[in-house]
């Protein structure tokens, strides 16, 4: 079998197939393989780049792909260089894989608000997306009424700064909310409005500032509380009557003097 180039044999749509489990800077190196391969990459479904300095390869790799072939998959990791990237940049490549993309994962490594990276305040228009993923970016206004995004099914947000008065859809069914901050523009503390009636699964950890509506087809919910300074712990009530359709619930809640209240709790359905 020395020396066989099992890949001649291969149809296109699968090399491209191929490629796309690759980062996008390797799957473009590929074109210097052969003839055949110069091109695959412009059709690849997937663009994958993880790391510092790409801003300009993004641009490019976007520009030059095949705009006939839809992008399936979109993650983008910036790690702890976002000062390299502009806002700009950013929201045009969401927006502009969400247009066709089922998986949408924006990333960076920044645990301080003022270096977050923000998206626009408009709502996202994603007519195919099924997954989106983002970590530690800023978000206001509309971004997340999610209206327009009818084949949502997975909604995870960690270490986000949110300064938006609801997250909205119909048809969301996993939810994660880790670690995020929920602001206003007056820079004090509010009450985020979720709204998710067809939600099986929630995972929330984090000060409740939220307000849950109703979930009446919620299954499991992990839900972690933690208490902010100068907080009304009399609010986490609230918070807690939309969880009464779960049939496994795990709570943990720091209480308003510091103790720690783990419960595990499986309901049969009568």
């Amino acid at each position: 079998m020395s020396g066989v180039d099992l890949f001649s044999t291969l149809p296109d749509h699968v090399l491209q197939h191929v490629l796309s489990f690759l980062p996008s800077r390797n799957a473009v190196l590929s074109s210097v393989l052969s003839r055949r391969w110069r091109h695959q990459w412009r059709s690849s479904p997937a663009l994958r780049v993880p790391g510092p300095d790409a801003s300009t390869f993004i641009n490019r790799f976007l520009l030059l792909r095949d705009g006939a072939s839809p992008l399936r998959t979109f993650e983008i990791d910036v790690g702890h260089s976002s000062d390299e990237y502009a806002d700009d940049d950013v929201d045009v490549w969401i927006r502009h894989g969400a247009l066709t993309c089922q998986t949408l994962a924006f990333a960076a490594s920044v645990d301080n608000p003022p270096e977050m990276l923000r998206l626009t305040s408009w709502p996202l228009a994603a007519r195919h997306l099924t997954t989106l993923r983002l970590c530690s970016v800023s978000i206001d206004g509309d971004f997340l009424d999610l209206s327009r995004c009818p084949a949502l099914l997975h909604l995870s947000l960690s270490k986000c700064l949110l300064d938006c008065k609801t997250i909205a859809s119909s048809s969301l069914r996993r939810l994660i909310l880790a670690d995020c901050s929920f602001v206003s523009s007056a820079k004090t503390t509010t009450s985020t409005r979720i709204a998710t009636p067809s939600l099986r699964w929630l995972h929330l950890e984090g000060p409740p500032r939220c307000l849950l509506e109703s979930m009446p087809a919620l299954n499991a919910a992990t839900v972690r509380l933690l208490r902010g300074k100068g907080e009304d712990c009399g609010s986490r009530s609230v918070l807690l009557d939309a969880l009464s359709e779960a049939t496994s619930l795990e709570l943990m809640a720091s209480s308003c003097h510091g103790q720690v209240l783990i419960l595990h709790a499986q309901v049969s359905a009568s």
